[in-house]
């Protein structure tokens, strides 16, 4: 369309890719909040899954985003059913 008034199909699959991302950071952060619940650290929660401190931190602040099979040990660890990072 001239002007850009509708959105193109690659337009609209880019918008949802970047509103899932949203909503899996958003789940982070609800997971974050989980964790201290549990009185858990990020350096406990990083041994249990396997990882560095600095990777929870990361995926915690959005500065980073971790694979499916990560979201699903950290998910198992704060004792969340395996899609909770992914359901929006």
């Amino acid at each position: 369309a001239a002007g850009g008034d509708v959105p193109s199909p690659f337009r609209r699959r880019q918008t949802r890719h970047w509103l899932a991302i949203l909503a899996v950071r958003r789940r982070l952060e609800m997971g974050e909040r989980g964790r201290v619940v549990l009185k858990m650290g990020q350096t406990q929660l990083a041994e249990k899954i396997n990882a560095k401190q600095k990777s929870i931190s990361r995926y915690e602040t959005g500065a980073s985003m971790p694979s499916i099979s990560t979201l699903v040990k950290i998910a198992k660890v704060l004792k969340k059913p395996a899609g909770y990072f992914l359901d929006e």
